[in-house]
């Protein structure tokens, strides 16, 4: 995914179009409440700020950046994950 948001974002950007990815950590949506059941609390111990995301905080970054403000940002890779550094 990184290495595609960013050819896409150069082959597109002469165009006008903005390509950029969001990667969300534990989320505690329907989905990322199971995983969380399933791993158990180990699965958010290690984050950083302290537990899951809630998918509003994840929505508040795709607004961002499908707005004017964010009109001269194309080709990043945004990880919304807490703080959690590795993969």
């Amino acid at each position: 995914m990184n290495a595609l948001t960013r050819t896409l974002a150069n082959e597109v950007a002469s165009r006008g179009i903005r390509v950029n990815a969001i990667a969300p950590g534990v989320v505690l949506s329907d989905m990322g409440e199971r995983m969380v059941k399933a791993v158990g609390p180990q699965l958010v111990a290690g984050i950083p700020l302290g537990g899951a995301g809630q998918p509003e905080e994840i929505a508040k970054v795709a607004a961002f950046l499908a707005s004017d403000d964010a009109a001269w940002i194309t080709g990043k890779i945004y990880r919304i994950d807490g703080g959690v550094v590795g993969v």
